[in-house]
């Protein structure tokens, strides 16, 4: 299964089975945290106001299945990457002065980058530059092989202090 959730829908835009971490186990886990949770914590119910309560709570919450959530506030230095168990995060990555960029590529970041496409990606912004980042060429790094790949359902960018942005940016790929 393949899935990629939006932030305000309720729904899976682009289902996937991670590959990489830990094994989620079998489908009865999901029922026993569907128990846990009492059925109403999937990630699109659980938006906040401001970046600092979305990261803790996207963080802390006990959720139906491991998964990977990507977040970005309003204000510099506000990005994570919210690496997710059911019970919490087995890791965050965030943003510093020293970090300006975050990548998620369907595998733990603290795995062995099995296809490359972390490392290209990497590459790739490292050579744009802080300065010189900006949609479009966002968007050429996402299309870059091996980034984009066979597996690539969708590459869109996103932003919290322009949302208008997706309108443009989203690829979807056939």
């Amino acid at each position: 299964m393949k899935a990629t959730e939006i932030a305000g829908l309720v729904c899976c835009c682009a289902p996937r089975a991670r590959r990489g971490g830990p094994d989620s186990g079998p489908y009865i886990y999901n029922i026993f945290m569907e128990f846990l949770t009492k059925f109403r914590t999937p990630v699109g119910f659980l938006l906040r106001e401001t970046y600092d309560d979305a990261l803790n709570h996207l963080s802390n919450r006990h959720l139906f299945s491991p998964s990977y959530i990507i977040i970005g506030g309003r204000q510099p230095g506000e990005g994570a990457i919210i690496s997710r168990d059911r019970m919490k995060a087995a890791d965050v990555m965030t943003l510093s002065e020293k970090q300006w960029f975050l990548v998620e590529t369907n595998f733990d970041h603290w795995d062995k980058d099995q296809d490359k496409r972390r490392i290209t990606a990497a590459k790739a912004l490292k050579a744009i530059g802080r300065r010189r980042l900006n949609a479009d060429s966002m968007l050429k790094v996402l299309r870059t092989v091996p980034v984009k790949n066979n597996g690539t359902l969708f590459s869109t960018v996103m932003s919290a202090r322009f949302p208008l942005l997706i309108k443009n940016s989203t690829f979807v790929w056939e």
